[in-house]
């Protein structure tokens, strides 16, 4: 045990875990996750400085691991070094695509009705026009929701404050936006 409470992980079995996920065992997954999540948590925290980008982060951490667990080489150092820069790398990658956004979220609105001009229309291909209309065919707060998340990139906190309504509010809303989209558009 370490003096804060928290059981200390094993090495050895996190390398054993890493080389069964690498075979794409997802009862190696379920257990790498259940012991490794809430240390793993607490450090996204601490490292990104903010819940939503460790959450966000966190996410990305787990589905790299699935993707990339044949990549650790136990011959090249200890396991857990090695998944603390994943999580490192994800919440920078993270930081870096947050920062390419250089549209105000207050001009996000005046963006899509520029989309849904009839000149700009006539220049979107077919993709774009159907992405257009299932998008005006959604509720205005589910719309401006999915467009400042996907369009401007901006996380659910972003999104919440600039509409004015709780997270969790906005993750329904993205999230029923995506299987509107799913079932509206051509595939």
């Amino acid at each position: 045990m370490r003096p804060d409470g928290g059981q200390r992980l094993d090495g050895a079995l996190l390398a054993v875990l890493l080389q069964a996920i690498a075979q794409e065992d997802r009862a190696a997954f379920e257990t790498f996750y259940r012991l490794t999540a809430p240390r793993f948590l607490a450090l996204a925290r601490g490292l990104a400085r903010s819940a939503n980008l460790a959450e966000d982060a966190l996410q990305d951490f787990y589905v790299a691991i699935w993707q990339r667990a044949g990549s650790y080489r136990p011959e090249r150092g200890a396991a857990f070094p090695w998944l603390l820069a994943v999580l490192r790398n994800r919440i920078e990658d993270l930081r870096r695509r947050r920062r390419l956004d250089t549209v105000p979220l207050e001009e996000a609105e005046t963006i899509v009705a520029e989309m849904r001009s009839p000149l700009r229309e006539a220049e979107l291909s077919e993709a774009g026009r159907h992405m257009a209309q299932a998008l005006a065919a959604m509720p205005p707060n589910m719309r401006r929701a999915v467009t400042l998340a996907y369009f401007h990139d901006a996380d659910y906190g972003e999104v919440a404050t600039a509409i004015g309504v709780p997270v969790n509010t906005v993750k329904s809303w993205v999230r029923r936006a995506l299987v509107r989209l799913r079932r509206d558009l051509p595939a």
